[in-house]
């Protein structure tokens, strides 16, 4: 990325505002982190914390927030050295100018950069909110009117970019410098493998295997108008598979090994394996961070995300869950670049970053169902008993006896019921069994106890009697 960080870093230096674009996942947080900060901070740039408009503040939804935008993009800014009550209502105007006045006399006069990264959160996140969407760019243009030797930085996917053109004319040089990162070109992909290799880790490629690791990562496979498919060598290398190819292929190879071979390509950067492996993780990592079931995770990804044609399907965000996952697990989901969102007709769509993840669900999903067949039998069962029970308006006689509540309820206290995850249904029917048994051994009970007193009361007339006759 030499020469995209190179001009970059001159539109920075030389205009007010500046807008970065890119698809999802092409790079532009670590063009920003490894390149561009090191760069302008080398040129006598003071760089500001980078700005999200999601942070960590607990709470924050209690305070009297004037902005919800510019709000988190202060807390981003202070850090720990103002607490979030004291910025709920602050402008960015002021705190620029408190800041200024708490700097160090060496640094004043300093140019400083303010980034945004992931600006279309602005569009995605609190909708509700949607009017303090104009007051934040009011805010920031007085805030580079006040400020001349300050530079602004938007980094966001280019999917939004309509979204902000409304906007655009409030800021002073209407947001016109703009600059495109593409994905990775043959020539700039093979830089990005071979380039850790010269850093002094003692490893190399053999001739050829490095070219051929990215002829492989630039293939993909299409549908021909016959039905089939046909192997193709497209124009750009999607970075993340490039990462995702490359993280495995080094995490697999030996100590000792110091040359990469192309019987390493074949047997540890094969890119199916990687992406299996990539997504098998991913799930991992967002079950252990929201607490919501591999199971679920594994069967919306399965259900909702491919089709049963075996292609790309897309998924409607709802105000708490996207296709019934909350949408905590979406957006960890999201920021690990498994999927990727879209707008369409005002709302927000998710759907696979790239369809040679498909194969690798499918596969994964296969696997996993494998490994608890009895279990997911036993699940079949339930699910078809309970589709029974709702079809005969749950009525009495189609509840479960004891012997197959009995077995129901140890599945449901299982591992596997957990991971794999079952219907309201299943639950619901069990209950009811359940409710119902007692209910029954509760009238046994007192049927039992009323014969009781009846024989009692017999045998004590009886007893009466025969007294009576004695005397």
């Amino acid at each position: 990325r030499s020469g995209e960080e190179n001009e970059l870093l001159s539109l920075v230096i030389s205009h007010s505002e500046v807008l970065l674009y890119a698809q999802s996942g092409a790079g532009k947080t670590s063009l920003i982190n490894a390149k561009l900060e090191p760069l302008l901070e080398g040129e006598e740039f003071e760089v500001l914390p980078v700005a999200r408009m999601r942070t960590g503040v607990a709470g924050w939804e209690q305070l009297p927030i004037a902005n919800v935008y510019v709000f988190h993009t202060l807390v981003s800014w202070a850090g720990d050295s103002l607490p979030a009550q004291a910025l709920a209502r602050m402008t960015m105007p002021e705190f620029l100018k408190q800041r200024e006045q708490a700097t160090e006399e060496e640094e004043l006069g300093k140019s400083s950069v303010a980034i945004f990264d992931q600006f279309e959160e602005l569009f995605t996140l609190y909708p509700e909110h949607w009017k303090h969407r104009n007051n934040f760019f009011e805010q920031l243009r007085d805030t580079l009117n006040a400020c001349p030797q300050l530079r602004v930085l938007f980094s966001m996917r280019e999917d939004y970019i309509a979204s902000i053109d409304p906007y655009a004319k409030i800021l002073p040089e209407a947001l016109r410098v703009r600059f495109h990162l593409e994905n990775l070109r043959q020539d700039a992909a093979l830089k990005a493998v071979t380039g850790p290799l010269t850093l002094g880790y003692g490893r190399r490629f053999a001739p050829g295997v490095a070219g051929k690791l990215v002829e492989n990562l630039m293939t993909v496979e299409l549908e021909t108008a016959t039905g089939g498919t046909e192997s193709i060598i497209s124009e750009f290398v999607e970075p993340l598979q490039l990462q995702v190819v490359c993280q495995r292929l080094w995490r697999d190879l030996r100590p000792e090994q110091t040359e990469i071979t192309f019987e390493h390509l074949a047997t540890s950067a094969n890119i199916e394996k990687a992406l299996l492996s990539f997504y098998e993780e991913s799930i991992t990592t967002v079950a252990q961070r929201t607490g919501v079931s591999e199971a679920a995770l594994r069967t919306w990804f399965q259900n909702e995300l491919v089709t049963p044609a075996g292609t790309r399907g897309m998924v409607f965000r709802g105000h708490e869950e996207t296709g019934g996952i909350p949408n905590a697990a979406v957006d960890e989901l999201e920021r690990l670049y498994l999927i990727q969102a879209e707008f369409r007709g005002g709302s927000r769509w998710y759907e696979l970053t790239h369809d040679r993840f498909i194969e690798a669900i499918q596969k994964s999903h296969q696997k996993w169902l494998a490994a608890r067949a009895g279990a997911e039998e036993i699940r079949g069962r339930l699910q078809q008993r309970a589709e029974h029970w709702q079809r005969t308006g749950r009525s009495k006689v189609a509840l479960l006896d004891e012997g197959l509540l009995n077995e129901a309820e140890h599945w449901l206290a299982s591992i596997e019921a957990r991971e794999l995850g079952y219907g309201e249904n299943i639950q619901a029917l069990v209950d009811a069994s359940r409710a119902a048994i007692e209910q029954d051994k509760l009238l046994a009970a007192k049927e039992k106890q009323r014969i009781d007193e009846q024989l009692a009361a017999a045998r004590r007339l009886k007893r009466l009697a025969i007294g009576l006759g004695i005397a």
